[in-house]
């Protein structure tokens, strides 16, 4: 690739039903890469600190990344980003399949939508080509009616788009593309569906820009036959994430009854060996992706179960199943079916709904708020019922719609107990008084409670691959599983920094450190491959600095400080039975853990990136903002 390889953004103002298109030089996407780092670049400098999230003011980015198009396994990947109606502040989310390869085959890297459509619009984007078309016969179809409409018309093409959960404002609404690969947290369904924008259609024919076609394709080959014949990638495409739920079970982590407890006597009857016997049609992969893990689900006696529209994994049959008490797993199946055809996060969802649950059971919600619903754990039929409910904005469905944060406040301060969230977004489904790294991640990660900044402590708790993976980091030693000290602090900082480049530049972390050889040297040697820039590893790392960093300016310039990197108050209280009997996140570890942690990224005592900090990572133009 050579030097004058540039970056093409399409800006579309939906109020004006326009477009321009602007390139970036090889020298920026070089310091940017794509992804979080070029989206939170354009969020800092663009939304007013006062704007709604909801509001015209707000931009929605779509962004690609350097690898996207290349076919290396796992690199398909694009990311959505915006101001989040969940929490007020930054809002990211990432998607595989086959939609970011094709926008950039449709001749462009990202796309920037201002402002509100007068009447819902989709976007049709042809080989440069750009229509802003009606969608009004479209606007309240669900995603599988929606995309199939939108195939009879356009042929076969790659649909980004929301269901009635988006256009409803459900501040928990995803975006999903070929109906089951989602951009799932921070509410950009929402965002979407506030500008009216009911879908984006790609299709291009440009092919992948690789500078040294001979050397990508030897590092490409080493990294498939390592997918295909290692005993992790057997594994995975075999059973993918949905095996973790009986091994967290087992271990005493698997959320239970809205974190009342962490280990299911259910468990069998939802896991992934019963999926596979039982509804699990197969598995689907991504562009270019020999992993092949996506589940694929269908109940002939359930219309609404299509393998078009997926397959429970682990945060799924977690979220709605375990932390709702719930053992049917026809139940989670079909919930799982609804959140993509209607277009909702399934981990927010299921967080809303056990909270809920919790309220319920302890009368400060009754049947008249219910509308009539016994909401108990365990209840499946009325799960299924509220899950309609939050995506049609529906009785306590309207309230749930807002998250947990938003629906405690409504009901009182005695819901308070019963909710788990940062900075307003749901817990994932782990404990992080069991993943004691996990109470600083989801701390100081910018989008709220997020599993995906850091792998868990375990791996690094003793000499073995993983650690060897994490070699040309410099993490040479194991780290205590249970500490927060500053061996845990400057683990994490490390960890997630790569995993804030892998956001980047669109690699899916299954295929990646700590689980596959592709380390932070071997990833560089790929880089280089595709782009012809000669970049070192202290480069790269630095991408994920920009991004982490940016991320973090937005927040504090809209309102997210010091005070927002907590955790709810039942962490500090042990768990009381099961195998992590005992375990508890102590609040003055936590507290010095953050402190160090913002100390390490050239953060001040507030959490502010200095100007020192700033300035080394070639951001002096931020400096005055």
């Amino acid at each position: 690739m050579d030097k004058d390889w540039t970056w093409k953004t399409l800006r579309v103002d939906l109020q004006a039903r326009d477009y321009s298109i602007e390139e970036r030089s090889s020298d920026w996407v070089r310091k940017f890469a794509g992804g979080r780092a070029f989206g939170a670049y354009h969020l800092f400098q663009e939304v007013p600190h006062d704007a709604d999230p909801l509001g015209p003011e707000n931009k929605l980015i779509f962004a690609t990344g350097i690898l996207t198009q290349s076919k290396l396994s796992g690199a398909s990947r694009f990311s959505t980003l915006a101001k989040s109606p969940l929490t007020g502040g930054y809002g990211e989310a990432e998607a595989g399949g086959w939609w970011g390869p094709e926008l950039v085959a449709a001749g462009f890297n990202a796309i920037i939508i201002e402002n509100q459509a007068d009447t819902p619009v989709y976007l049709w984007i042809h080989d440069g080509e750009v229509e802003i078309r009606d969608a009004q016969k479209l606007w309240g179809m669900t995603n599988e009616e929606c995309y199939a409409e939108m195939r009879a018309e356009l042929g076969k093409v790659r649909i980004a788009q929301i269901g009635p959960a988006g256009e409803n404002l459900v501040r928990y609404a995803h975006i999903v593309n070929e109906l089951h690969h989602v951009n799932g947290r921070t509410g950009m369904g929402a965002v979407m569906g506030s500008k009216k924008l009911k879908a984006i259609a790609v299709s291009g024919s440009a092919t992948p820009r690789i500078a040294n076609p001979e050397l990508f394709g030897e590092l490409r080959s080493w990294h498939n036959k390592y997918l295909l014949e290692s005993f992790y990638g057997k594994y995975f495409r075999e059973h993918g994430t949905a095996s973790g739920l009986e091994y967290q079970n087992v271990m005493g982590g698997l959320p239970t009854h809205n974190f009342q407890q962490m280990t299911f006597t259910h468990a069998s009857e939802i896991s992934s060996e019963a999926l596979e016997k039982t509804y699990l049609e197969g598995h689907g992969t991504c562009y270019g992706c020999v992993l092949r893990c996506k589940p694929l689900a269908k109940d002939e006696a359930d219309k609404r179960v299509i393998p078009e529209l997926g397959g429970p994994e682990y945060e799924t049959l977690a979220a709605l199943g375990s932390l709702c008490g719930v053992s049917d797993l026809a139940a989670i199946v079909r919930a799982n079916a609804l959140t993509n055809s209607y277009g909702l996060d399934s981990i927010s969802l299921g967080a809303s709904i056990a909270f809920a649950m919790d309220c319920f059971e302890a009368s400060l919600l009754t049947k008249e708020d219910t509308g009539g619903l016994e909401l108990t754990f365990g209840n499946a039929t009325a799960m299924l019922t509220l899950i309609e409910d939050i995506a049609y904005r529906r009785g306590l469905g309207d309230l749930l719609a807002e998250g947990v944060k938003r629906a405690a406040q409504e009901i009182g301060p005695d819901a308070d107990q019963f909710v788990f969230h940062v900075k307003g977004q749901e817990f994932p489904m782990h404990d992080p008084r069991g993943k004691i790294s996990q109470a600083l991640a989801f701390s100081v990660c910018p989008t709220g409670a997020d599993h995906n900044t850091s792998p868990f402590d375990d791996m690094y708790a003793k000499k073995g691959v993983f650690l060897d993976n994490a070699a040309p980091l410099g993490i040479l030693e194991p780290v205590a599983q249970d500490s927060l000290g500053p061996e845990k602090v400057r683990l994490y900082t490390y960890l997630h920094l790569e995993r804030s480049l892998y956001n980047s530049l669109l690699l899916c972390q299954f295929v990646a450190t700590p689980t596959t050889p592709l380390t932070i040297t071997k990833l560089t040697e790929i880089v280089r491959a595709v782009t012809g820039w000669d970049m070192s590893e202290w480069e790269m790392m630095k991408v994920g600095e920009r991004g982490i960093t940016l991320a973090r300016l937005f927040n504090v310039t809209h309102g997210i400080d010091k005070a927002d990197d907590w955790l709810p108050d039942r962490m500090f209280q042990t768990i009381e039975i099961g195998p992590k009997m005992g375990k508890v996140v102590s609040p003055e570890s936590l507290r010095g853990a953050i402190d160090l942690y913002y100390g390490m990224m050239g953060w001040d005592s507030e959490g502010v990136p200095t100007k020192a900090k700033l300035a080394e990572l070639g951001l002096s133009e931020l400096i005055s903002i």
